[in-house]
């Protein structure tokens, strides 16, 4: 990406020198029509490339940095610059993103960059986990072991479209699915209080503020027009096909879940503990290890934060 704009100047010089000899009447043209390319300065680089291939400067980038054809390079560019934008939420997975593109191949990670929001991120968490070695592999893993929330289970079947068309190839499938959202979608102010998952649809020019909470859960505070649900660092406004209510989730998902939006909502947190905390808040199901990881991140809050003690012991004596 460094490489382009050298790459583009080099294409824009070699069209004005085309154009040149195409002026300059003296000039003989060669035996395919195109204008003579041995004396142009390209030639030095020995890029191997036609004077057809020369006019795309994808072209000329792959081939100055290796990578093959300007295909490839348009490949990587847009994995790249969709791992950059995940490492703003979730580093850890950006990292992981990054590793299989550097070490097993541009179209793996482009693959990935394909993906919705929610499928790519259960990807990358199969990866990331030690289960899956390959995107290949992760794919199988997540069709073999479908999330645990019944949120998860819905939003398999989502891809863009909150409520699948009875019409689907599914048949059976289809309309059950939709029988579940219908029965979700409904919220009336009783709902305040209740838990949901963002499920927003996958826009690729979408760039609305709540989309960075896409994959999360967060809490209802209000019912209206719109959903004000509490994400922690902020209560947003999301549309009912927005979220899905998690209805079966583990016993203890709300006092666990009350925890985490408690230190999300802290204004300042340590890098590792919001790592965690970010994960935690992308499933309703956690094990001892989660939940011990999740002990240390409020002990290290509280150790470096008086105000942030007497907030977390006042909420646990009012339990």
């Amino acid at each position: 990406m460094t490489v382009e704009p050298i790459a583009r100047k080099i294409r824009n010089n070699l069209a004005a020198k085309k154009a040149s000899c195409a002026e300059d009447s003296n000039l003989s043209q060669s035996a395919d029509g195109e204008g003579p390319m041995e004396n142009f300065p390209l030639g030095l680089l020995n890029l191997e490339l036609t004077g057809k291939e020369m006019e795309l400067t994808e072209n000329l980038v792959a081939a100055i940095v290796g990578l093959g054809c300007g295909r490839n390079y348009r490949k990587g560019r847009t994995a790249i610059l969709a791992a950059d934008d995940l490492k703003k939420y979730c580093p850890e997975l950006a990292r992981v993103w990054l590793d299989i593109i550097n070490h097993q191949s541009i179209d793996a990670g482009y693959q990935i960059a394909k993906m919705p929001e929610n499928k790519r991120r259960d990807t990358l968490e199969a990866i990331a986990s030690g289960a899956a070695n390959t995107v290949k592999q992760a794919k199988a893993l997540i069709k073999a072991n479908p999330p645990c929330s019944s949120s998860q289970v819905v939003s398999a079947n989502v891809d863009g479209d909150p409520q699948p068309s009875p019409d689907a190839e599914n048949g059976v499938a289809a309309e059950v699915l939709n029988e579940n959202v219908a029965s979700k979608q409904h919220f009336t102010p009783e709902s305040v209080g209740s838990w949901v998952m963002v499920r927003i649809p996958l826009f690729p020019l979408d760039k609305t503020p709540e989309r960075k909470w896409n994959g999360y859960w967060g809490r209802i505070t209000e019912v209206g027009t719109t959903l004000k649900v509490d994400m922690g660092p902020e209560i947003v406004p999301l549309l009912e096909s927005d979220v899905v209510a998690i209805e079966d989730a583990m016993p203890n998902f709300g006092e666990v879940a009350e925890r985490v939006l408690r230190l999300q909502s802290f204004e300042r947190v340590h890098e590792f503990g919001k790592v965690i905390l970010n994960r935690m808040q992308q499933t309703s199901c956690w094990d001892a290890a989660a939940l011990a990881y999740l002990d240390a991140v409020e002990q290290i809050e509280v150790t470096f934060s008086p105000a942030r003690a007497c907030a977390i012991t006042g909420a646990s004596q009012s339990k």
